[in-house]
This record gives C-alpha cells, structure tokens and sequence, in this order.
C-alpha cells in the first residue's frame, strides 16, 4: 500500500522568491493549505501553510497606520522569509501506515513527495489518506458490505472463506483480518446478496458468521 498511488502527483509548487501576497492570492482562489516550495531544479526546499500566511498579515486590532505599515512591508517580502525550510519528505514508496503514524505524531497536513534527486512528484495530505482507507475499505464500492466470520485459527480458514463465494458465484472484493472488541473476526467484502444463504453455506463448510448481536 505504497503512497504513489493516493498521492497528489505534479502538485503546484512556489519558489523562494515568491512574493507573499501572491501566495495569499494562490491559496484563496485554489484552496489549497500546504504550498511546497522548490528552488530552480525542482528540489524541495520548504513548506508554506495558509496559517503560515495568516500568521504573516497584521492583525485586525491593529491601527490603520500600523496595518498599512505591515502591508506595504509583505507587499515585498518573499515566501522564504515565513516558510519552514527543515522540511520532512516522503519518497514514492513510502507505505500508508508509515505516514498514517508520521501524521499521527506530529500533527503535520501535508507532506512533499520526492524522488531520489529530493525533487518534487507529488503531494500526500491527510484528505489523501482518508480517500485511500475509504478506497480500501470498500468505501467506494456501491452495492458491497462485509459479511463478518469468526477466526478460529485454523490454516485454511481464508480457503474456505474464498471457496465460499466462489462456489456460490458472489464476487470477492476484499478480505480484513483483525481483531474487534476482543474478538478475531475476518470480514470479507461482497455485494449485497442474501445472508441466509451466505449463513447455511457458510454453516455446511464449518464457519461462523459473527454478526453483532
């Protein structure tokens, strides 16, 4: 589950000189809320957030005076002043949980994704990783739900549960194995069909479907 293939590939990208209020400009009309910035070859060298923006502008408490003061200031300002440059990268193979854990712990949106050479290839946001447990939930697919079966252990449990909707011609999207609320369960992905018949089946080749009670 690599993220190349949930990423925002070719992503927009500023570069240090980039004056601030067209940034600002960027984010209001694309709503985006991580900017990398890349230097003439395409390296990653920062980061630019829409709170690093916000930040950058002078509060509305201020005194017109002051305000115009800040205004006419980051009318010249580049990017590179307010943008955070110890950036932390993803390369193409980076897994799913590898960044599921980096958001966890530091509470970062959006990551760069680089090549070898640190060049820019793509974006993964925590909306990316979002759409893709959807997509590999099943999220996506119409007309499919999970049928839960007890784990006993035994080693050819996952054959019987695959010869179950094969010998019963039901598609087979997805298989989970885990354990939920302390209990070894097994879901498997299929289309909306007729329980009854997936429970007397499922019955005759020694397994439980572990429906909640």
């Amino acid at each position: 589950m690599y993220i190349k293939f949930y990423m925002t590939p070719n992503p927009v990208s500023i570069t240090p000189d980039t004056l601030v209020p067209k940034v600002k400009k960027m984010f209001k009309e694309n709503s985006f809320r991580h900017l990398p910035v890349v230097d003439g070859s395409g390296r990653v060298v920062g980061i630019v957030t829409d709170r690093d923006i916000r930040s950058a502008y002078p509060s509305v408490v201020a005194s017109s005076q002051e305000i115009k003061s800040e205004l006419d200031r980051l009318a010249e300002t580049p990017v590179a002043e307010i943008m955070a440059s110890n950036v932390m990268t993803l390369k193409e193979d980076s897994t799913l949980e590898e960044v599921f854990m980096l958001l966890e712990q530091q509470r970062v949106g959006a990551y760069p994704v680089v090549d070898e050479n640190r060049k820019l290839v793509g974006m993964f946001s925590l909306r990316d990783l979002m759409n893709a447990c959807g997509e590999l939930l099943g999220l996506k697919d119409r007309g499919t739900f999970w049928v839960p079966f007890k784990d006993d252990g035994s080693k050819d449990i996952l054959h019987k549960i695959c010869s179950l909707f094969s010998d019963m011609d039901i598609p087979l999207f997805k298989l989970i194995r885990t354990t939920t609320g302390g209990n070894n369960i097994i879901y498997a992905r299929t289309k909306n069909c007729d329980m009854d018949q997936i429970q007397k089946a499922a019955e005759e080749l020694g397994l439980q479907v572990s429906m909640p009670n």
